[in-house]
């Protein structure tokens, strides 16, 4: 069984705007995110959340993505664009993304 532990993320043709895919099964339910200056941070959303809530999209190919908002406060440009694997701190809850 393969570990699809890692994201790709990708460049849109909006403004501050990233796209994330991946095969993780994290990302086949309703999620919150946060982005800072040094990593993404995505949860798995309550239903009290209101805030930067999103629900990926399952591809046929068996890939799931979404798009997220970039602040207009940190540069996007430091945001690497590729694969990126989870970080060791990451839970069954919190998926975190170090990109510095």
């Amino acid at each position: 069984m393969k570990n699809y532990n890692y994201v790709t993320i990708s460049k849109t043709d909006r403004a501050n705007v990233l796209q994330i895919t991946t095969k993780s099964d994290f990302f086949k339910q309703r999620i919150t995110y946060k982005v800072d200056e040094y990593d993404i941070r995505f949860k798995i959303a309550t239903i009290d959340d209101t805030y930067h809530v999103i629900k990926p999209s399952k591809k046929d190919s068996g890939f799931t993505s979404c798009k997220i908002s970039v602040s207009i406060n940190l540069d996007i440009d430091e945001i690497p664009i590729g694969k990126i694997y989870f970080d060791e701190d990451s839970t069954a809850d919190e998926v975190i993304i170090n990109y510095k």
